[in-house]
Parts: structure tokens; C-alpha cells; sequence
């Protein structure tokens, strides 16, 4: 009985977790989205009233005529209030005009009316032709008080589509303030819903298995969770949902084209792609219940059979090309397998996706000691969501984490450094160099390995120039022109706040945002606007030699919004700029700390970590990359503000794994191995994370 209990114990873990993952989905679906089948979606047919009806008479009849070109589900009145103890009923009727067919017929208590915006009226028999109807809308009042209560708000002139207003039962000039309903949500975004709560389920039971069993190693078991998670990811936070992300989509569109050999046609343009890729419903940035039902109809779409192409001046990013070359192979592919739009755009994220998934696997393989760190990092809300983007961030972040895991493998192993490290760590530092020169200090990780641990001094040279040479060459390739205007402008304003005329920046790429000159990209926007706008910005050299002004800035920053800043630090707003308004809940976030400092904690018995000076190198590093991102806030700042404008947390990310590492833990020690612990607890935390968003979306 016994060995029968051992062996059913993870099935019986394994369905404990997935009936408390649906559980959870339960209790979201009976709070926020039960019901939301009948939520719609209104047009305006005239909202230009900027005036008002005579006096709505008892018992006589207002009537509309008008003309709907789609789907009608509802209608929407203005009533305006002439006496505040108005009481009675109200008639309100919608027919066909041609053939009298009465789709809306109602009374209700005027006590119900909204006044001075929209009150709206459901379809008795909702009209989902879409063709064109011609409707009379009638609204006929009964006081049981007072006479002559109410009015209807109107526009002066007659709107278009709209035919004869009669008030009373009198022909008059102008039309009413009308909406239309024109589409309800329907179930297939629910039905997806419980879909996507099915596959969390099991995806939950099966790493439970996975863990109770150890039948797979860690550095798997990392990429399996993440990849899985990270699909969740794709489908509640589609493209365009991440910051700048129509800008990186483009890019790598861009870059694809460049590889099919396609050019617009016109000099004045830069940007061409299918015209069923370029999608206003599915790109408009406001990810919700309706994007849901968008993408669920149109996922597996193919091309349209006659390939036609729409050209735009669409901002791009310039310069390095290395960070979208996985996502425009993506869409290449699915280009020459004719996908359609939709599928398109999730099929080049998703390669970047398995990329995120497969270096955090690898780092936690290389890292001799807080395998768990990087794991735990990968599943945060901010690395998964933007590890699965078109943003440049997914390959910084990979980037960073296999960098500094192999940092200390190399510090901490017995062995000499091999020439295979070597190569690694020149190759990291190459490739991670020109993606944002914030993050250039992550290189000075190769100062970790102690001079012990090379083989010779040939070793440590060939390893610490070859990093820092690699690093440096390709930084300076992509940065040269824009370090030389930033120290013009710094040099040239050093007495003023700021300047009233710059030279623009050409398209060499910018130091400080990464790869290239994007609108909308930092410090990129407060060089090239001043020239078409001028306005005045601080610089770094003016708060030098005035550092009152730069300790309240600093001051004014970081002490009101310290709180948000570190729920940004740990994905509290996801990779959000557009959607800033979904924030995860604070309990969320507690427990990602939580499990943050349980997978930090040293195991009794381990061999030591890294010493005293190798803590405060990171540290240092740390801090320079704060300052970094400090001074480009500066250049973007109106030297009006009291504050510098544009920090966030997240931009601390790559960051988040050696801040751990450096904390001292000496007293406290985990009495064994917390990885599988880490995993479980950081899944388990995403899940939640996951109906976090989705409460908030489907409600919109």
C-alpha cells in the first residue's frame, strides 16, 4: 500500500494543481467575465448635437428617420431634463421604413433615462444583414406629472444618412443625437477563454509531474516552462501590445523585404508589405476582448491569392540589424507559406520566443551556482512578455543572462578558462554590444573570473581584450557619428539648460535607445525635434556644473515613485508604454520577490559563491547602468520640468540577475535544493499573472 501511495503521489499532485488552476480561472470567469457575451460596441450616427427638441408633449410622438449600413443591435438616445421632477413613461419604437417591420418596441420608466448622454435601447430582433436600412424611430412620452419634461438633444444642420426629424408630430430642421450598436462579442471569446484555461491546466499538471518525477534536467525543464508560458503570452498579449512594437515589427518586415528582394516603388516611401499584414484592428495598440474575437476568427487565415502590397513612411529602426534577424526570418517563412496577417505576425515572435526560451535554458545550464535565479528571472511577467516580442529587449535580455551565466562559470569553476569560454564570452559581448549602450557596462561581467583562473597570462589577455575589443569595435561601428553630436550638444549648452537649435541626427544609429533613429525612441526625440520644434532640454554638462539642480531632479524622481518603479523592476507593468493601465496586482508581485530571494538563497553545504569583490563589481556595474539610464532621461528632460521625465524599471531588467547574485547571504541557507521549488512557485505566479491581464481585458 505504501509503494502504491509513493507512485500515485504526483498524479495525485499533478491533479490537485491543474483542478486548482481551474479554479482560478472559475472564480475570474464568474467575477469579471460572466456575461460578457452581450457586451457591444456603439457608432456615432450624430454627435454633433449642439442643440436641443421643443419640449417632448404628453402623448404626442418624436420620430427620426435615418440609414445604417451594417449591423444594427441597439440604438442610443441624448435626453435632456426641463424640469427636475420629471416622472412617467417612455415609448420608444424602431421600424423597418420600407416594409414597417418594428424591431425595438418598449416602455419603461422615465426614472431610468440617463440624461445629457447616451441611454440606450436594446433590439427586440437584432438586424445582423449588414445591408442598408432605412429606420423611423419614434419617442413618445407619458408624464404623471408636470408637462412638457424632457428633450431630445440635436445637431442644427441634418446629419448625414439621416432623413426628416418631426417634433410633435411637426416637420423641423436639424437631426438627432443618435448611436447605433453595431456588433456584440459574442461567445467565441469566452469559448476561447475556457480553451486557453484548459491548456494552463494542464500544462500546470504536467510540470508538477515533471518536477515531482526529476525525470528531466533543469536547464529543460527552464525551457519547457518558459516556452510554454511564453505561448500563453502570445495569445493574451498579441503584437503591437509591447512598447514600440509596431516600430520593431516593421523593422523586421523591412529586413525580410530586403531578403525577398521588394522595394516601394516611390522615393518618398520606405516601407512596403502585404496589404493583408497591414491590419488598423489588430495594430491599433489597445489589446482587447474584441482583439481577442479578432484573433481567434482571423488566426488561421491564409494570403489572399493575388499577393498585393500597400507602401507607407513607416518609422523604422536604423543601424543594427542583428536583434530582428530571427523575427524576419519568421515572417519570411510564413510569407513563402502564404499565412495570412495574423498568423504572420505571431509566427515572427515566435521565433524569438524559442530564442528567449533556449538561452535562459542555457544559462541555467552554465551557471554553476543560482541555476534558479535565472530561471525565476525568465518567467517574470516583464522578460516573458517582452522576451516574446519584435522588441530588440528579447535579445538583450537572452544576451545578458547567458553572458553573466557564463561570467560565472568561468569565476567560480576549478578548471582554467578554456578557449571555448573564451570565444563565448568575445562573441557575447559582440553581439550584445550595440543593442543599447546602457547596457555596454554588462561587458566588464569578464572582470569576474579571478587572474587564478586562466592558464597564463596569454589566456586572460586573449580573453579580457578579446571581450572588450569585440565590445567595443562593433559599439563604436554603429555609434560613432551620434556619440560625436551627443558631446557637441553636451559641450556646446554646458552653460544652458538646453538648446533651441541641434543638428539632427542622420540615421547612423543612437548611442543611448540602441539600434538606430526611431521616432519615439528616448534621447533620439529630444536631439531631432528641437530642430523642426525648438525647446529647451537639459544637458548632462549644465546639471554638472549646477548640482543643485541635478540632486532635485534626482530628488523630485526616485522618492514620490519608488514604489512604481520597483513594481516596474519586477514586470508590474508588464513591457507596457501604450497599455500602462493594466498593472499587476501588488500580491503578484510580493510573491515574484519572494521567490526571487528563495532562489538567491545559498544550499547549506554549497561550495562558496563569489567573494567580496567580485559583489561589489557587480554593484558596480549595477549603478553605472543606473546612471546611464539617469543621463539619458537628462537629454530628453524640458529643462521645465522639476523631474526627469521618461524612467522606468524595466530598463533595470538585464540587470535583476547580478543584483541578486551580489546580496551576501551568510546566515541564511535553503537546507537543499530549491530549484524545482522556484519553478513551480514562479509558474504558478505567471498563471495568475495571466488572469490578472485577462480581468482587465475582457472587461474593455
Amino acid at each position: 500500500m505504501q509503494q502504491f501511495w509513493k507512485r500515485a503521489k504526483p498524479i495525485l499532485c499533478a491533479a490537485a494543481a491543474a483542478a486548482v488552476c481551474l479554479a482560478c480561472f472559475f472564480v475570474v470567469w464568474f467575477h469579471y467575465l460572466r456575461g460578457c457575451e452581450t457586451k457591444s460596441q456603439s457608432v456615432y450616427l450624430n454627435d454633433s448635437y449642439d442643440t436641443k427638441t421643443s419640449a417632448l408633449q404628453n402623448g404626442e410622438t418624436t420620430t427620426q428617420q435615418f440609414t445604417t449600413h451594417s449591423a444594427v443591435y441597439g440604438v442610443g438616445l441624448v435626453f435632456q431634463r426641463l424640469d427636475p421632477s420629471v416622472a412617467g413613461t417612455l415609448h420608444i419604437q424602431l421600424a423597418d421604413a420600407a416594409s414597417g417591420e418594428i424591431v425595438l418596441d418598449v416602455t419603461g420608466n422615465i426614472a431610468t433615462v440617463i440624461y445629457d448622454s447616451y441611454t440606450g435601447f436594446l433590439l427586440d430582433t437584432p438586424v445582423t444583414d449588414g445591408a442598408a436600412h432605412t429606420w423611423l424611430l419614434s419617442v413618445t412620452p407619458t408624464y404623471t406629472q408636470a408637462e412638457n419634461q424632457l428633450a431630445l438633444a440635436k445637431s442644427t444642420a441634418t446629419a448625414k444618412d439621416f432623413g426628416t426629424l418631426h417634433e410633435n408630430g411637426q416637420a423641423a430642421e436639424g437631426s438627432l443625437a443618435l448611436l447605433a450598436t453595431v456588433e456584440q462579442l459574442g461567445a467565441l471569446p469566452v469559448k476561447g477563454y475556457w480553451a486557453l484555461a484548459l491548456v494552463c491546466a494542464a500544462l500546470a499538471a504536467g510540470l508538477v509531474l515533471l518536477c515531482r518525477k526529476k525525470c528531466l534536467g533543469k536547464a529543460m525543464l527552464t525551457f519547457l516552462a518558459v516556452l510554454a508560458l511564453g505561448l500563453c503570452y502570445q495569445f493574451v498579449l498579441p503584437a503591437y501590445s509591447a512598447p514600440d512594437e509596431e516600430i520593431h515589427y516593421h523593422t523586421a518586415y523591412a529586413l525580410s523585404n530586403s531578403w525577398l528582394g521588394l522595394k516601394p516603388s516611390s522615393p518618398e516611401n520606405n516601407f512596403i508589405q502585404r496589404a493583408c499584414d497591414d491590419d488598423d484592428v489588430f495594430s491599433n495598440y489597445k489589446t482587447t476582448s474584441y482583439t481577442y474575437r479578432y484573433l481567434m476568427q482571423h488566426l488561421f487565415d491564409g494570403a489572399p491569392a493575388r499577393t498585393e502590397y500597400t507602401e507607407s513612411q513607416a518609422d523604422l529602426m536604423g543601424g543594427y540589424k542583428v536583434p530582428y534577424a530571427l523575427s524576419a526570418a519568421g515572417i519570411t517563412l510564413a510569407r513563402l507559406l502564404r499565412f495570412g496577417g495574423v498568423a504572420t505576425a505571431f509566427f515572427g515572435r515566435l521565433w524569438n520566443l524559442i530564442f528567449f526560451a533556449a538561452m535562459a535554458a542555457l544559462a541555467v545550464r552554465l551557471a554553476p551556482v543560482g541555476k534558479g535565479v535565472f530561471t525565476a528571472f525568465a518567467l517574470l511577467p516583464g522578460c516573458l512578455h517582452l522576451g516574446g516580442s519584435y522588441s530588440y529587449d528579447s535579445c538583450l535580455l537572452a544576451l545578458a543572462m547567458v553572458l553573466t551565466a557564463l561570467c560565472l562559470q568561468c569565476a567560480l569553476q576549478k578548471e582554467p578558462v578554456s578557449w571555448r569560454q573564451t570565444a563565448g564570452l568575445c562573441a557575447l559581448c559582440f553581439f550584445l554590444a550595440p543593442l543599447k549602450a546602457i547596457y555596454l557596462p554588462l561587458c566588464l561581467f569578464v572582470f569576474l573570473i579571478p587572474s587564478a583562473r586562466y592558464a597564463g597570462r596569454r589566456s586572460r589577455l586573449a580573453t579580457r581584450l578579446g571581450a572588450m575589443g569585440a565590445a567595443g569595435v562593433n559599439f563604436f561601428v554603429y555609434n560613432a557619428l551620434t556619440l560625436y553630436q551627443v558631446l557637441r550638444f553636451s559641450l556646446h549648452f554646458a552653460s544652458d539648460a538646453g538648446a533651441d537649435r541641434i543638428a539632427p541626427i542622420t540615421a547612423a544609429g543612437f548611442p543611448f535607445m540602441g539600434a538606430g533613429v526611431a521616432a519615439g525612441s528616448g534621447l533620439s526625440v529630444a536631439l531631432t525635434s528641437a530642430a523642426a520644434n525648438p525647446t529647451s532640454t537639459y544637458s548632462l554638462f549644465y546639471l554638472l556644473a549646477h548640482p543643485g539642480v541635478l540632486l532635485r531632479l534626482v530628488c523630485n524622481t526616485f522618492f514620490p515613485n519608488a514604489a512604481a518603479y520597483a513594481a516596474s523592476f519586477l514586470g508590474g507593468t508588464l513591457g507596457y508604454l501604450n497599455l500602462s493601465e493594466i498593472n499587476i496586482s501588488g500580491l503578484i508581485l510580493v510573491g515574484f520577490l519572494l521567490v526571487l530571494l528563495v532562489a538567491c538563497l545559498p544550499v547549506r553545504g554549497e561550495e562558496k559563491r563569489l567573494c567580496g569583490w567580485q559583489r561589489i563589481l557587480l554593484l558596480f556595474v549595477f549603478f553605472v547602468v543606473l546612471g546611464l539610464v539617469g543621463m539619458v532621461c537628462i537629454y530628453w528632460t524640458p529643462s521645465a520640468y522639476d523631474y526627469l521625465w521618461g524612467f522606468q524599471g524595466r530598463y533595470l531588467l538585464p540587470l535583476l540577475p547580478c543584483l541578486l547574485l551580489a546580496i551576501p547571504f551568510r546566515r541564511i541557507q535553503a537546507e537543499g535544493d530549491t530549484f524545482h521549488a522556484v519553478l513551480c512557485g514562479s509558474f504558478a505566479l505567471e498563471l495568475l499573472t495571466i488572469l490578472n491581464v485577462l480581468a482587465v481585458v475582457y472587461q474593455r
